[in-house]
């Protein structure tokens, strides 16, 4: 990870940038051989830009990703407004139709259901046992009663795990993560 002192400078500047021309890509191309596969491409290449930013937050624990868009936000409160629109949070599974969220529980086991539960809002508890059956939903309860301290770092890693299930159901067109602001939401 970089230092911290510049850690929000670069992902913000990372944000601001979209395309880059050929030449400057071949030149990279030497430096980041693996992060840059296609040279000699005649047109410019995505290399940035807040959905790259967003992907790359979702990516880090929390403890690191609310300080640096805090200081996007400092920055830039409109482009910090733009990545967090699209980024999406382990919470904001509550927002997803219930199909979609069975399709997710079926992928992850119990264990992990439970112990992501840990942290999570009151929404988002409601809709996951909303969509198991009846004798799951009181095994998470009991499980989550008796469930002991958990260390904040364990629950994110699980939470992030479902997280990229949801992501990958997603990519291959089963499921919508879109979350949909209030005008859009159904009533």
């Amino acid at each position: 990870l970089l230092p911290s002192s510049i850690r929000s400078q670069v992902v913000f500047r990372l944000s601001k940038l979209e395309r880059v021309p050929p030449g400057v890509i071949k030149d990279l191309d030497e430096v980041l051989q693996e992060q840059l596969k296609s040279t000699g491409s005649t047109q410019s290449k995505l290399v940035g830009g807040v959905r790259t930013v967003a992907d790359i937050l979702n990516n880090m624990d929390k403890s690191i990703e609310e300080p640096i868009l805090a200081d996007i936000e400092k920055l830039d409160k409109e482009e910090a407004e733009k990545i967090r629109e699209l980024m999406f949070t382990f919470d904001d599974l509550a927002s997803v139709d219930d199909k979609s969220m069975q399709l997710i529980l079926r992928e992850v086991s119990h264990d992990q259901i439970v112990l992501a539960l840990k942290t999570a809002s009151d929404e988002l508890k409601t809709k996951i046992l909303a969509n198991v059956s009846k004798r799951a939903q009181e095994m998470i309860k009991d499980d989550l009663e008796a469930m002991g301290p958990k260390k904040l770092s364990e629950v994110e890693k699980v939470q992030h795990e479902i997280l990229k299930v949801a992501r990958r159901l997603e990519d291959e067109g089963k499921i919508s993560l879109a979350v949909k602001s209030e005008s859009e939401k159904l009533v």
